[in-house]
C-alpha cells in the first residue's frame, strides 16, 4: 500500500494552472507524484497525468487498554544460508558504462519581453558620382508661338543722299 499526502501547493483549480506551477518546478515532478486538479486526483507517470482513485485514511484510534503479556523465550538462531561468511574486500572500480539514452523533451518555456531598440548606426560614406549618360536624341520642333503686339513708333531719322 502507498500512503501519500498531498501537498498543499499541489492543489489546482485546473490544468493549465497545473501546467504552468511544474514548468516553473519542474524538480517538484517526481514519479508517482499525487495531485489535485479541480477536485480529480492524478498521479504522475513520468509521462502524462493519470486519475486516480482515493483513499482516505482517517486519524489512529485511541489506545486500547489491559496488561501486557510476558516476553517469550528467545528462539535458536536459523542456520546459515549456502552463501553466507564475511562480506569480502570492495572490488575495484569498474569501467564506465555506456551513454543512457536521450531524456524526454522539457516544456515550452515562457515567451520572453522584447528588447529594447538600438540606437541608428553611423551612416555610410557617400559613393562616387557615376558616369556621364550618353546625350539623348534632339526633340521636335514646338509650334511658332502667337505674334506680339507692335512696338512704339521710333524717332524719325533724316537720310542724307550722298552722290560721287
Amino acid at each position: 500500500m502507498i500512503l501519500t499526502t498531498i501537498q498543499l501547493q499541489h492543489y489546482f483549480e485546473d490544468s493549465d494552472q497545473r501546467d504552468a506551477y511544474f514548468i516553473l518546478n519542474p524538480d517538484e515532478l517526481d514519479i508517482g507524484l499525487l495531485i489535485s486538479t479541480a477536485d480529480i486526483y492524478e498521479r504522475w507517470d513520468g509521462t502524462i497525468w493519470s486519475r486516480v482513485n482515493a483513499i482516505i485514511r482517517g486519524p489512529q484510534g485511541f489506545t486500547g487498554s489491559g496488561n501486557t503479556g510476558g516476553t517469550g523465550n528467545t528462539g535458536a538462531q536459523g542456520v546459515q544460508g549456502a552463501f553466507g561468511g564475511p562480506q569480502g574486500y570492495q572490488g575495484t572500480k569498474g569501467n564506465t558504462g555506456g551513454t543512457g539514452g536521450t531524456g524526454r523533451q522539457g516544456f515550452i518555456g515562457l515567451q520572453g519581453v522584447t528588447g529594447a531598440t538600438g540606437n541608428t548606426g553611423a551612416t555610410g560614406a557617400t559613393g562616387n558620382t557615376g558616369e556621364t549618360g550618353a546625350t539623348g536624341n534632339t526633340g521636335t520642333t514646338g509650334t511658332t508661338g502667337a505674334t506680339g503686339s507692335t512696338g512704339a513708333t521710333g524717332d524719325k531719322m533724316l537720310l542724307q543722299k550722298f552722290c560721287l
